[in-house]
C-alpha cells in the first residue's frame, strides 16, 4: 500500500498544479523531527499570527536552531515558509472563492494584515495580481486547474 501511495503521490506532484502547497511537507528520512513538527505547526497555524518564538516553543528547540535548519532545509526562515504557505492558499482560495467573496477577506482570513504588501509578495511569487488570478480562473473548480 505503501509504494501505490507513493506513485500517486509521484504522479501528482510531477504535474503543474495549483494544489501543490498539500505535497510540500518533506518525507521523514529527509528532515530531521524537530523541522518536521515546526513545519506541520505551521501548516495546522497558517490562518494565525505566529511567530518564530511560538514555532520554537511548540517544537522544543530555540529560535537559533529553528532558523538554521529552516534555512538548511529549505533555503529560507520559518517566517518566509509561512508567507509562502499562505500565498500558495490565498491562491488556491482565490481559484475556488464564490464570485461576491471579496479577496481582501481572503487574504485576512489567511493572515495577511497589510493588503499592499500582500499585492507585492502574491505578484513576485506567481507573476500576476490577486485580481487577474482570480478573473483567469473563470469560476473552475481548483481540481481543474493544472
Amino acid at each position: 500500500m505503501l509504494i501505490e501511495e507513493e506513485l500517486i503521490t509521484g504522479f501528482v506532484q510531477a504535474q503543474p498544479s495549483n494544489v501543490r502547497h498539500f505535497f510540500d511537507k518533506p518525507t521523514p528520512e529527509m528532515t530531521p523531527g524537530h523541522l518536521r513538527r515546526a513545519q506541520n505547526f505551521l501548516h495546522d497555524s497558517a490562518s494565525e499570527p505566529v511567530t518564530v518564538a511560538d514555532v520554537a516553543k511548540a517544537v522544543g528547540v530555540s529560535v537559533r536552531s529553528l532558523q538554521l535548519s529552516f534555512k538548511k532545509h529549505f533555503g529560507c526562515g520559518p517566517l518566509q515558509y509561512l508567507r509562502q504557505l499562505r500565498l500558495d492558499l490565498v491562491r488556491y482560495e482565490l481559484q475556488s472563492a464564490k464570485p461576491d467573496q471579496k479577496i481582501a477577506e481572503i487574504a485576512f482570513g489567511l493572515g495577511f494584515m497589510h493588503l499592499g504588501r500582500f499585492s507585492i509578495a502574491y505578484r513576485q511569487r506567481f507573476g500576476e495580481t490577486p485580481s487577474e488570478t482570480r478573473r483567469d480562473c473563470g469560476g473552475r473548480k481548483p481540481s481543474q486547474t493544472v
